[in-house]
Parts: structure tokens; sequence; C-alpha cells
């Protein structure tokens, strides 16, 4: 599929533009994020590995046998391996998701301000206009960036541990829901906190880069 796209009008919110110049790249997308899935799920069960091997060792001196540690043992390490080959995998296609969605956001957002009318760049200044331009882009590079090597591994790895609190007991599950019925509405303040301070700080950049350039 060609990476341009000339119809951006509706991508209004953040996540719309990061969706709507990712559309070239949903095959790349798809295959990044069941990679992390993947990863993600595979570093979150190593506690159960740990506690496998320290079992299988305690179990010696009751009749167990040398294999079962060896066993653990070689799990531990063919988990290790895939996790960091995923995780290799992850970068290196990540990279063309990224670099492709800037480069489509880049020519879509120039091709619907150059529909523009000519009263519409006089009454603005050109840097700024610019620089909002190249704001948009990295902004979906940041945000790629953040659902891949932040928010998909978390939530994920909380899944997982939730799984596995529930596996050890009903009392340490209970736990764990207070923990993240805690955790997420307090995270999730200060995100939005940040995006205030975020936006502002672009707005002011903006308006300076503007008026530096012109």
């Amino acid at each position: 599929m060609s990476p341009w796209i000339d119809d951006i009008s509706n991508a209004k919110t953040p996540l719309r533009f990061v969706l709507q110049v990712s559309k070239p790249y949903r095959i790349l997308a798809v295959s990044v994020l069941s990679m992390v899935a993947i990863a993600a799920a595979l570093d979150s069960i190593f506690p159960l590995i740990y506690k496998a091997i320290v079992d299988s060792i305690a179990a010696l001196s009751l009749g167990g046998t040398f294999s079962d540690v060896v066993f653990w043992a070689l799990v531990f390490i063919g988990v290790m391996i895939a996790q960091l080959a995923a995780w290799r995998i992850i970068n290196y296609l990540a990279a063309f998701w990224i670099g492709g969605a800037r480069l489509t956001g880049r020519y879509a957002l120039t091709t619907y301000l150059l529909r523009h009318s000519h009263t519409y760049f006089e009454n603005r200044f050109a840097g700024s206009t610019a620089n909002k331009i190249s704001n948009a882009a990295d902004g979906a590079k940041n945000i790629i960036q953040d659902i891949v090597f932040s928010a998909g591994p978390f939530v994920v790895g909380m899944m997982v541990s939730l799984f596995v609190a529930f596996s050890a007991g009903p009392m340490t599950g209970g736990i764990f829901l207070i923990w993240l019925a805690i955790a997420i509405p307090v995270n999730y303040s200060f995100s939005k906190k940040k995006t205030e301070y975020s936006i502002r700080a672009q707005a002011s950049e903006t308006i300076l880069r503007g008026a530096a350039v012109d």
C-alpha cells in the first residue's frame, strides 16, 4: 500500500491521527503489537520460573531428582532467549512503523494545509504553521513509542500478573486488585495533568518558533 494519504481532516484527536497515519502500515503495526504481547507475557512469567527452580532445588533433600532442576534451568534460559529475541524484532519492526507514520503524517498535513486559501496564510505566521506539522508528526512518533514500549507491556504485564496473583490464592489476587484500583486512577490523573502542561508548552513553543522564523 502507498504511504501517501490525502484525507487527514477527520483525525481530530491525537489517537485518531495516529490511527490514520498508521493505516498504510497496519500489517506492520499488528505484527509489532502482537510481538509486544508475547514479549511482555514472557517477561511476566519469570517469577513463576524462579519459583519452580527454587522448589526443585529444595525438593532434592526430599527425594526430588536433579533432572527437575536442569529442566527448569533450561526453561529459564529458553524463555530469556525468546524474550530478548522478541524485543529485538519489536525494535526492528517498530522503527519502520514509526518512521513511516511520521512520513505519512507530514505529507498528509502538508497536503491538507496547502488546500487553504491565500488569506489563511496571510493571517498566520508561516513558521508557526510549519512547526505545527512537525509537532504533530513527532507527536505521532511519541504516541506509538509509548504504546509499544510502555502502555502495551504494562497492560499485558498487569493481566498476566493478575492471573498469577489469583493462581497463588484469592487473598493475593484481591490485594493485587486493590492495588490496581488505587494505582490506575492515580496514574491517570497524573497523565491528564501532564497532557495539559504538554499542550501549553507546545503552544508556547509554536508561537516562539513562528515569530523567530518569520
